[in-house]
């Protein structure tokens, strides 16, 4: 069979492309997999045997200098250009299905469709939804009234009023998600949570878990006395302004901060003597080896958050935001924090398992046992049986 996968990105740079990589892993075993994607190939990713269609349309040349401001400016004409390259290699390829995700979802789906081609979907996070992700926000509570939302913005990166002047580039790109969710075949959601959002929108979805080879995350020797607590990814909607707050008070701990961020952001984590920052780890497992604690102070709801199970299967415990499909993949391998903007209530916790051993003993043994469950042999599995279930397509 012959499986076209259809994402801008193709770099395990989050944890939805690495799931997107992990099922590529699976799928290619016994079929022919093609890639479309605006990356070059990356060798890190340890993908061989399939063939990768890459173009050079990522950047719109007069917006180069500016990335983040003009960002919906740029994906709108990033999509026209997509979309007829995109066509030729699928009348090239021929292929049975078509699997994609985030924005390259859109022509996807119009060119499947003219096709005939079964087209799946994964929706991985509210961006479809939402072009300030939900941020500190209930999407239950959502009237699509965008441009009121766009007033209240306050991302760190990108002020309301960089949205509002793309607001024609955001209402057109959201129109061709909305086409792109109504006749997709068959939608994924990441998470029970995922799907009730999903759902709330009038989109039907099927629950499938993030593709985890937990073996990755699996170390060979044990966690001697691990001294950090780890926060990825020092983003305004992962909650990197409460992070440092608590931090500056909790003087005596120390903690490990990975992924890249805004200059501004660096400068405040170098300022406190106990954070160590790192922009860029190779193999995460060497952090996970140090880690005592993860902790995820999300202001966004979160549609999964695969860290907890990675972490976890490792028995390192988790405090998180009460928030999103946290409580997913936390389960009772960590404590969930309801009001996320007491700092008190982070510290509390940290302090109740970090400095009682028979807690923290029980929270590692919990995450281990919740992380089992979301192993790629459970997942993969289910996602075949609802292919087989839903379109007869047996892979």
């Amino acid at each position: 069979m012959k499986i076209l996968e259809i994402s801008e990105n193709f770099t395990p740079i989050s944890g939805g492309i690495r799931s997107f990589i992990n099922l590529t892993y699976e799928l290619k075993k016994k079929h022919d997999v093609y890639i479309f994607t605006c990356n070059q190939k990356n060798k890190d990713s340890g993908i061989d045997n399939v063939i990768y269609y890459n173009n050079e349309i990522m950047q719109v040349p007069k917006l180069n200098k500016y990335p983040y401001v003009f960002n919906w400016v740029r994906q709108y004409f990033l999509l026209e250009k997509v979309k007829p390259l995109l066509k030729k290699k699928i009348y090239l390829i021929k292929p049975d299905i078509i699997i994609a995700q985030a924005h390259f979802a859109i022509p996807a789906v119009e060119i499947a469709n003219e096709l005939n081609i079964p087209v799946l979907l994964f929706i991985r996070c509210p961006l479809p939804l939402c072009p300030i992700r939900f941020e500190d926000k209930n999407p239950f509570d959502c009237k699509g009234e965008c441009w009121k939302c766009l007033n209240t913005i306050n991302s760190g990166q990108l002020s309301s009023f960089h949205h509002k002047i793309q607001y024609p580039f955001i209402i057109k790109l959201f129109k061709w998600h909305k086409f792109a969710n109504e006749n997709a075949d068959l939608i994924f959601a990441n998470s029970d949570y995922m799907k009730r959002m999903l759902d709330y929108f009038g989109i039907q979805s099927k629950i499938v878990y993030p593709f985890i080879n937990l073996s990755k995350y699996q170390l060979l020797s044990d966690r001697n006395n691990p001294k950090y607590i780890l926060f990825i990814k020092p983003e305004y909607h992962k909650g990197v302004n409460i992070f440092l707050r608590i931090a500056k008070i909790m003087k005596n701990e120390k903690f490990l901060v990975i992924g890249k961020a805004p200059p501004s952001i660096i400068k405040r984590l170098n300022k406190l003597q106990n954070i160590t920052y790192i922009s860029w780890i190779k193999n995460i497992n060497e952090i996970y080896l140090k880690t005592k604690l993860i902790i995820m102070p999300s202001i966004w709801p979160e549609a999964f958050g695969r860290v907890p199970i990675e972490a976890g299967i490792n028995g390192v415990p988790t405090i998180a935001s009460n928030r999103g499909g946290l409580p997913e993949s936390v389960g009772n391998g960590g404590v969930l924090i309801n009001d996320i903007y007491n700092i008190d209530n982070w510290i509390n916790e940290i302090k109740n398992i970090t400095e009682n051993n028979e807690v923290y003993s029980r929270f590692s043994l919990n995450a281990k046992k919740h992380a089992e469950k979301f192993d790629i042999k459970n997942t993969y599995g289910k996602f075949k049986k609802i292919l087989r279930d839903e379109l007869k397509i047996e892979l």
